[in-house]
């Protein structure tokens, strides 16, 4: 059983432009729109590898019944909360040089009986899955009426039911939710290196494995899973720490269109690799393959497996 949760749900529109220049009037040549946030691409991700998943989240508003409409059209089970307010859209601007810019909106008020019924869903979901392991993805934001605090009650809540909490959101409640135990963790480098109070862009990647080491030992997650863009990833995991290359996609012959959404894939494949019981190399390579291919794709829409599958075959991870 895996369940994604998207705390702070977003219709996701996607607009391309040739080159984007502040303070200008900028023509948009293509825009693409679509149900968002990084547990219901997430299970997007999940679909398309051949894995079942249930969506959860909090909805509101006109926004949040389109999301709704949208995630069942793809034949994703969901299980939503709808609160009162709207749920946010986010705008994302790609150039002819794949440079994304991001505009996201803060999202709706959430009230503490909205929280606690989100909390009722989850639990139950797990309660009544027969299913031997039991999953869950918290992905995205929360939204700013919702506290770390919150965020920690609701892991430890989870883990008591016996489920395993995948994590993959930052700041104040990224904190919160490690100390409550969440298992897996994926921030991005920045995120990372934030964290620490650092500044990515001075560190080289012996910096960042050594700051992967420090994290897993310090929080005691048993993966760490930093994506690191168009260099590859750095994974953590007992004593072990496995680098994967970057895959050069033009190289290979592929047009990269956006990076919309490839972390995203990467996080959806860690939990698709524990509920099929794959090694870790088996799953850190396949995460690595499915984020690349993933920036083939207009939007937050899906690479093919096809495609994942010939990715597959140039992923190279070293040990360290």
């Amino acid at each position: 059983m895996i369940i994604t949760f998207t705390p702070n749900p977003a219709l996701d529109k996607t607009v391309y432009v040739d080159n984007l220049e502040p303070g200008a009037l900028n023509k948009i040549t293509r825009s693409v729109s679509s149900a968002g946030g990084k547990g219901i691409n997430g299970s997007g991700t999940l679909k398309m590898l051949g894995k079942e998943s249930t969506a959860t989240g909090l909805l509101a508003g006109s926004v949040g019944k389109m999301i709704a409409t949208d995630v069942k059209a793809r034949k994703i089970d969901s299980v939503w909360t709808f609160i009162d307010g709207e749920t946010r859209t986010n705008m994302k601007i790609v150039d002819s040089t794949g440079c994304l810019t991001e505009l996201n909106e803060p999202g709706p008020d959430v009230s503490v009986a909205d929280w606690g019924k989100v909390r009722k869903t989850l639990a139950y979901a797990i309660i009544n899955s027969s299913d031997d392991k039991k999953i869950i993805g918290i992905a995205g934001s929360f939204p700013p009426s919702v506290t770390p605090k919150m965020a920690y009650e609701l892991v430890t809540e989870l883990k008591s039911l016996g489920a395993k909490v995948f994590l993959d959101t930052s700041g104040a409640h990224f904190k919160e939710a490690i100390l409550a135990g969440a298992h897996v963790v994926k921030p991005n480098a920045f995120e990372l290196s934030e964290f620490y109070g650092l500044n990515e862009a001075d560190l080289d990647q012996n910096e960042l494995i050594a700051l992967a080491k420090k994290f897993r030992k310090e929080y005691n997650v048993t993966t760490l899973a930093l994506s690191c863009g168009a260099k590859g990833a750095i994974f953590a995991c007992q004593d072990k720490v496995y680098v994967a290359n970057g895959i050069d996609l033009e190289d290979l012959g592929f047009c990269v269109k956006s990076s919309v959404g490839a972390g995203d894939s990467m996080f959806a494949t860690l939990m698709y690799g524990e509920d099929s019981s794959l090694t870790d190399q088996e799953t850190f390579k396949l995460s690595v393959a499915v984020s690349a291919a993933t920036c083939t794709t207009l939007g937050t829409e899906p690479p093919s497996r096809a495609l994942v599958d010939k990715l597959l075959s140039v992923v190279k991870l070293e040990e360290f």
